[in-house]
Parts: C-alpha cells; sequence; structure tokens
C-alpha cells in the first residue's frame, strides 16, 4: 500500500498497517494472505493474484481489490473508509447476505 493511502486512513481513524510495517515484505502472497486472515485484517491490494487465491478457496478476511487506473490515491481513501464504516452501498447489501467485514485493514 502507498504509504500516503495508509497515512491518509489513519487521519480518518481507520485501524490500518502496511506490509511493510508487519514484516511482510517479500513474503508469498498465501503467507499475507494467512497473516490478515489470522488478525482479522481486510487485505488492500492492486495484485489480481490475491483473487485467484481467494477464488481458490484460500480463507481470508476479505480482500479490497483497486485498480490503479480507475482510482486516485484519494477516491481509494475515500472508498476504503466507506468500507472500513460499513457505510458504503456494497456494504449494505452484504450485510443484508450476512457478510462481515474486518475491523482493520492491511495493505
Amino acid at each position: 500500500m502507498d504509504p500516503a493511502v495508509a497515512t491518509g486512513l489513519r487521519r480518518r481513524g481507520v485501524d490500518v498497517s502496511t506490509t511493510v510495517e508487519e514484516g511482510l515484505a517479500g513474503t508469498s502472497d498465501l503467507d499475507q494472505l494467512a497473516y490478515a486472515a489470522r488478525n482479522d485484517r481486510v487485505l488492500v491490494t492492486r495484485d489480481s493474484d490475491f483473487l485467484a487465491l481467494s477464488g481458490e478457496g484460500v480463507p481470508h478476511a476479505g480482500i479490497a481489490f483497486w485498480h490503479s487506473r480507475h482510482r486516485s490515491l484519494g477516491q481509494l481513501i475515500l472508498d476504503l473508509t466507506l468500507l472500513w464504516r460499513g457505510s458504503c452501498p456494497f456494504c449494505a447489501q452484504a450485510r443484508q447476505q450476512g457478510e462481515r467485514f474486518g475491523a482493520s485493514l492491511l495493505g
């Protein structure tokens, strides 16, 4: 995660850490996803490999995928803040289906 995104999220009260801060830089995607799952953290990523792992049934606490061509960092911070607060349109739909969101983010 871009450090500016982590800083922007923290300024909005979001519990966020980065792979670098958690000592996970350079570890495998599976290790990062397992760490996030164990710590009930939603993984924020631009790496579609995490989506493939999810599709294969690898357990996780959530994956927030974003494509850098489609969002500015400011928009990403806003979207993740809304997701974290559970106040985005997708969040309401997911809650109706019994899904939950992690209390914190890892990117």
